[in-house]
């Protein structure tokens, strides 16, 4: 395990007034609170069901997923140390107790003795170790939360974090916390879940989407799950036939699905909320000036008039609010901002850029340019004056005005490590296991922001919260949700 790059530290207030809190003790698996469950079957569980997800599954990437198709079957196939149900409350998995040494930064984990993987070898402390460490696919996120991890026995787990924490840390209920195993047939690896993988289908050109089939992996209570890659043009027909299930933002999709009478929508909980960043905001704020406060008028606006899916106005508090205790023992890198907002031509339109791969950012790319158009003088809306405020300069006499910019995700990512352009919207996970993690991720993809040090959040401006819907046939599925929003598919009672 690397050593941070950033060692951070966040008190337990913030902890506790951002997450939730969890027992500093184990607690026994028990029946899924019933405020967790989503969908309840009217007809009896069937013996198979049919997921569909509409982005490509890669098993290079498991278990650290892209994508709800992705998260919904590696959470099915892979297990971690704890879960958070949808109430906050921490649940043992893997691991079947906890404590700490008072400290809060070293954490001792008892394993639950009949772990297994899919092959029947036994899972122990040791796996968790080299899961973490060898076979990690996304190594930074773990490095943000763990310093070191070390194994006693089969049984004793030691992990050493990077901050102290009173509570036991949500970020090991994620799926990049999950324990894996290499297979030697397989480009699957191995995981301990309820279900594990019987078939994957081929791609081909006559093809390009593949189903791949899961069973229970430890009895038949369960059905088996077959999930079927599709695109977005398949949605209405797959909701006529054979799907049982999808998850989709997608308002024509959840317009289609309401009329269907055998379709049951469940929302999720909110789990994105879109963000302003405005490299002028940022260049004030580093040479000291004072910012405009922007009015709620625009995130009310935004969530009323831009976006199409299911949109709020952005609700406190944001992870990111109060981050001035992470920077205890993160040091603000070297740096300067002569390229943030700096356009290459002058007289050319400012750019507000969004990935080309995210429609709600378009959406809201494309009402705030065309607010900043609208009249000036006594007629500007609260919209428009907010618009403004948010991002300096662009009133002034001289200003050329501004466009949208959709990119690439490898050109959207450059510019924005650069800070190359006037101001880009991104979408970041509204709940957030380790508030200083998340930091620390953001400041990594924009330098430009880490410089202001704990002042980067006064370059943010949060437009709208957004979140997923479940679409289920309502007669013979049977679905739960956790804290994240993940979806499980569970057995019949």
């Amino acid at each position: 395990m690397r050593e941070f790059f950033w060692p951070i530290t966040i008190s337990v207030v913030l902890w506790f007034a951002l997450a939730g809190c969890g027992g500093s003790s184990g607690i026994k698996p028990g029946a899924t609170p019933p405020e967790c469950d989503l969908v309840r079957a009217t007809s009896g569980v069937a013996d198979s069901v049919t997921v569909v997800s509409f982005d490509a599954i890669e098993p290079e990437i498991a278990p650290w997923a892209r994508h709800p198709g992705e998260r919904l079957l590696f959470h099915h196939l892979y297990e971690t140390l704890i879960n958070v149900d949808c109430d906050g409350q921490v649940r043992a998995r893997l691991a079947t107790s906890w404590r700490h040494d008072g400290s809060g930064r070293h954490w001792i984990f008892e394993m639950r003795n009949k772990a297994r993987f899919w092959d029947g070898s036994r899972l122990t402390a040791h796996d968790v170790v080299k899961s973490w460490g060898e076979l990690a696919v996304a190594p930074d996120i773990i490095n943000a939360v763990v310093d070191s991890v070390t194994a006693e026995d089969k049984r004793i787990l030691h992990v050493y974090l990077g901050r102290p924490q009173q509570d036991v840390p949500y970020a090991l209920s994620t799926l990049e916390f999950a324990v894996v195993k290499s297979a030697d047939d397989s480009s699957w690896p191995l995981g301990s879940g309820p279900y594990q993988i019987v078939r994957v289908g081929k791609r081909s050109n006559a093809a390009p989407q593949r189903e791949i089939i899961i069973r229970p992996a430890k009895g038949p209570e369960s059905p088996v799950v077959r999930i079927i890659e599709a695109t977005a043009n398949d949605a209405r027909d797959l909701l006529e036939g054979a799907a049982d299930l999808m998850i989709t933002r997608d308002p024509t999709v959840l317009s289609y699905a309401t009329n269907q009478p055998h379709l049951t929508l469940a929302p999720l909980p909110w789990n994105q909320t879109y963000v302003l960043l405005s490299t002028s905001r940022a260049r004030i704020l580093r040479e000291g000036g004072t910012l405009q406060p922007v009015s709620p008028a625009l995130s009310n606006g935004l969530a009323r008039d831009a976006v199409r899916t299911d949109a709020r106005p952005y609700s406190l508090p944001g992870w990111w609010v109060e981050p001035r205790e992470c920077f205890d023992y993160l040091p603000v890198p070297d740096g300067d901002m002569t390229r943030a907002g700096a356009e290459t031509d002058e007289r050319s339109p400012h750019r507000i850029v969004y990935d080309v791969g995210d429609p709600t950012a378009k959406e809201l790319a494309e009402r705030i340019v065309a607010l900043s158009d609208a009249a000036a003088g006594s007629a500007m809306s609260a919209e428009t004056q907010a618009v403004f405020a948010a991002l300096p300069g662009l009133q002034a006499e001289d200003s050329p005005g501004m466009i949208t910019a959709g990119l690439l995700s490898d050109g959207f990512e450059a510019s924005f490590r650069s800070g190359d352009d006037f101001a880009y919207i991104i979408a970041m996970p509204r709940r957030a296991p380790d508030p200083c993690a998340e930091i620390r991720k953001l400041l990594t993809r924009a330098p430009w922001l880490a410089i202001l040090g704990s002042d980067f959040p006064g370059a943010l401006i949060p437009l709208t919260d957004t979140r997923e819907h479940a679409i289920a046939n309502g007669n013979h599925i049977n679905l739960g949700v956790d804290w994240y929003g993940n979806v499980f598919i569970e057995p019949a009672p």
